[in-house]
């Protein structure tokens, strides 16, 4: 056995799993430990955690903030949540619009969780986000900032590595565009349907009343 083996008889078994700074007259070093991938988009994640914390006003400096990722969350799945997202802000813009504050308090409650839910999972998946979120004020979480693909333009996505979750974001549009299609169709027909069945079989003033009304919420239907 040579003098510089190991005692388990392989040489340099230790090597390669530290940075040392080796002496020349043999003195031992404390290593020195390498720095993690992702260890810099981490720390910006967690700062924009804060920074939404300070903003809600439930910042804690005795709390640790980190970003938390549910397990099987994909990049689909993910953007899928963003379109549901963006669909409940028009919902609410709309009633806003309408003076229609029928359940809109807790409407803005939910999205508001749902949001701090999904930015989470957002900068989990993406970090270069981390500068580009603003924080989501909640008194208008309708006004929050998505920052889905096609809001962004090309130069942009590529910048923050998200042009290819732009051909995912198109697919699951086109799908939802398909969807919406084939539910006006139907609700032109059954509209259609019941206005021939109402002029052929509906005759005094209580059944017109009746299907006057029923005929209004199909024509609504129709413009959703």
């Amino acid at each position: 056995m040579s003098s510089g083996a190991h005692p388990g008889g392989e040489e340099g078994a230790d090597s390669g799993d530290s940075e040392s700074d080796g002496s020349e007259d043999g003195e031992i070093t404390e290593p020195r430990p390498r720095r993690r991938k992702g260890h810099r988009a981490g720390r910006a994640c967690t700062r924009a955690l804060i920074r939404q914390a300070k903003w809600d006003g439930t910042y804690d400096p005795n709390r640790k903030h980190e970003v938390t990722s549910k397990v099987g969350t994909g990049e689909a799945a993910l953007i899928n949540v963003g379109l549901q997202l963006e669909h409940t802000q028009a919902m609410i813009s709309t009633k806003l619009a309408g003076h229609n504050d029928d359940s809109l308090a807790s409407l803005c409650a939910k999205l508001n969780r749902d949001l701090s839910s999904w930015r989470q999972e957002q900068l989990v998946a993406f970090p270069d986000l981390s500068n580009e979120l603003s924080v989501v004020d909640a008194s208008t979480p309708e006004k929050a900032l998505l920052l889905l693909p096609s809001s962004l333009k090309p130069e942009k996505r590529v910048a923050l590595r998200l042009d290819g979750l732009a051909v995912i974001e198109y697919k699951l549009r086109e799908g939802q565009a398909h969807d919406a299609l084939a539910e006006l169709q139907l609700a032109i027909k059954t509209c259609n349907a019941n206005l021939k069945f109402k002029k052929k079989y509906v005759h005094g003033q209580k059944p017109n009343t009746r299907a006057q009304q029923y005929l209004r919420i199909l024509k609504a239907e129709k413009k959703v």
